[in-house]
């Protein structure tokens, strides 16, 4: 089973993402997060995720609330356990543009 970890604070968007694994890849797991200050708690194993799988991916809205993508990424790159760790972000600055950044 692949594990990707959605940090994403758009209902829409979530669905469309988990219509998109249903159809095309049966054996993705999608979690889903609505900011930054879950999605480290979730990769952290924190409350309430403690049983959860560490995620193969990561994608992250670039504006989220409490905390976004830029500073979810700062954190995670300051961590040795989550150097491995792929993201993918919609953080960059610029209107249409897309980066993707291996934490």
């Amino acid at each position: 089973m692949f594990h990707v970890l959605m940090v994403e604070d758009s209902p829409s968007d979530v669905l469309l993402m988990e219509d998109v694994l249903e159809d095309f890849h049966p054996h993705v797991t999608l979690h889903v997060v609505t900011d930054g200050v879950d999605a480290l708690a979730f990769l952290h194993r924190q409350a309430p995720y403690e049983r959860v799988p560490r995620p193969h991916v990561v994608l992250l809205d670039g504006h989220t609330p409490r905390m976004d993508a830029v500073e979810v990424l700062t954190v995670l790159r300051q961590d040795e356990a989550f150097r491995s760790c792929r993201c993918w972000s919609s953080a960059a600055r610029e209107p249409r543009r897309t980066c993707t950044i291996a934490c």
